[in-house]
């Protein structure tokens, strides 16, 4: 406290009383200079600190003296040098000093007279800025002290403009201020009190496309929504989720397969979002199969196209297709008619709404075996299995291929030189497969008898035949069949001369013209030319 002395009291110091509750005055005894040894009064200032403000704080001074709120007023001898030092209670804030003093730093004053100086303490006034949303990102102030990727706060002046900027991390991205702030740009704060902001961070949302195609029809749907073809054939995803598509067909089709983005197959079609994906999805027409069971030799054929028996016995068609059938018999059979979805022998027409199955029924058609005798001669010819026994059966009907022996049989007096057609060949048994019409000739020759030709008389000569076969000298007999003409001629050697036939019903000296029917002989007679006298 200060003490005002008797002898005087200052008037600029009542003054800073008034205004600040200032001291009294007190003298203090200092030395007098060396040698005197008597003590000089010391002259005493005051200095009083004030504060302001809806803030709490305290100052002290250096030297120690002063200690607000203990001691808000000390004296100090005149031309002291004194520092003093504010410090904001909890929840508090110094902004600054006002009389002597200014600005926020220590303040230092010397003591030239009375002083008065004011601390200004304030409330603080904190901003509080909070990250929301599934994304990342920061915030960050100017004035700084606010740098922040989840929660953070600073405290400002009262009063202060903070301006707050935002800025989404790889994969996010900035939607906007809440709160305090609004908008999706930098968000302009008064820290006029106690304020809060939110910034909200998103994923990044990745576009998916999905395209529906092929002959038939659906649509796509995705889990989490967002996609619906036919309405809506794209979509935007959080990068990094995980969506589902599940195809759909419509009446009459099906779902075919997947392709793009990794996916395949018939199942749904699950995909992470990295990046922007499309996807396809096929339908084709939902399609039935149509079997064809045959019996016999044949083909079916389809139309349109997709059944060729033969080669393929089952295909599939459209639902609703108007499928025809064709029966073709192979050579030797015949279609003998349709079992199963389709009756009758004509084509089998039907219409394609489900699974179907059709009989075709081919049968083999029997075949005609001829067997003709040929040659003068007689014989029998029958077959192996029995069938065939010619003269009393010279035909037979077998179904193709079946295997027939046909064996000759020469009657007494004939014989049997061979077969021909059929591919038959040669004189043993013949064996043929039955595939369609055939025809086979069983060769017989007439009986044969011997016709001996001799040569009488004294002279010489010789006799040959019309057809080749006699030629006497050389060959004098020839083997003919019974009942064939046989022409004769007998020419005479030089000194010789012809004189007649006979045997085999010949006489006279001409051709000799007979019929063999038994061994004949026949005798042609040479007779030797008298020679005239003299040789």
């Amino acid at each position: 406290m200060f003490r005002a002395s008797s002898a005087r009291v200052v008037p600029w110091l009542l003054a800073l009383s008034a205004a600040c509750g200032a001291p009294e005055q007190e003298s203090q005894t200092i030395a007098h200079p060396a040698g005197s040894g008597a003590q000089v009064p010391a002259r005493l200032v005051g200095l009083r600190v004030g504060k302001s403000g809806d803030g709490t704080g305290s100052v002290v001074s250096s030297p120690s003296g002063i200690d607000c709120g203990a001691d808000c007023e000390e004296s100090f001898p005149l031309g002291s040098l004194v520092s003093l030092s504010a410090f904001p209670g909890p929840g508090g804030r110094f902004l600054g000093w006002s009389g002597a003093c200014e600005d926020r730093g220590p303040c230092s004053v010397t003591l030239s007279g009375d002083l008065g100086v004011r601390a200004v303490f304030a409330k603080e006034h904190s901003l509080l800025v909070t990250s929301e949303g599934r994304g990342r990102g920061f915030v960050v102030s100017v004035p700084g002290g606010i740098d922040c990727g989840g929660r953070c706060s600073e405290s400002f002046d009262p009063g202060s403009a903070v301006a707050l900027f935002a800025t989404a991390a790889p994969g996010s991205v900035f939607r906007g201020w809440g709160q305090d702030c609004e908008g999706s740009g930098s968000c302009a704060v008064n820290v006029d009190t106690a304020r809060r902001v939110a910034a909200t961070f998103d994923l990044e949302e990745l576009p998916l496309w999905t395209v529906v195609t092929g002959a038939g029809r659906g649509s796509v749907s995705s889990v989490p929504p967002g996609i619906d073809c036919g309405v809506d054939c794209h979509a935007a995803f959080e990068a990094g989720s995980r969506v589902t598509l599940l195809a759909t067909p419509a009446p009459g089709s099906v779902f075919s397969h997947w392709t793009g983005a990794g996916c395949g197959g018939e199942g749904s079609c699950t995909l992470s979002i990295t990046r922007a994906n499309a996807v396809v999805a096929t339908f084709e027409p939902l399609t039935f199969p149509l079997t064809v069971d045959r019996t016999g030799p044949g083909t079916v054929r389809s139309s349109p196209a997709g059944i060729d028996c033969g080669g393929t016995c089952a295909g599939r068609f459209v639902g609703g297709t108007s499928v025809v059938l064709h029966p073709e018999a192979r050579p030797g059979a015949a279609f003998v008619g349709w079992g199963g979805a389709c009756m009758g022998t004509g084509p089998c027409v039907l219409t394609v709404s489900s699974p179907g199955r059709v009989t075709a029924h081919f049968a083999l058609e029997p075949q005609h075996l001829f067997v003709a005798h040929a040659g003068a001669g007689v014989g029998t010819v029958a077959s192996d299995p029995p069938g065939i026994d010619c003269g009393a059966d010279c035909s037979q009907t077998l179904l193709p291929g079946s295997t027939v022996v046909l064996t000759a049989r020469p009657q007494q007096g004939s014989e049997f030189l061979g077969w021909a057609g059929a591919g038959c060949r040669g004189t043993g048994p013949c064996e043929l497969t039955v595939s369609t019409v055939s025809a086979v000739a069983a060769i017989f020759s007439p009986p044969r008898t011997l016709l001996t030709v001799r040569r009488g008389g004294s002279g010489q000569g010789a006799v040959h035949s019309l057809t080749p076969g006699i030629a006497c000298g050389a060959d004098c007999s020839e083997t003919l069949r019974v009942g064939r003409a046989v022409v004769l001629f007998a020419t005479a050697a030089p000194g010789s001369s012809f004189s007649g036939w006979s045997g085999g019903g010949c006489q006279g000296r001409g051709p000799c013209i007979l019929v063999v029917e038994a061994a004949t002989v026949v005798t042609a007679r040479f007779e030797a030319k008298e020679l005239p006298s003299g040789w």
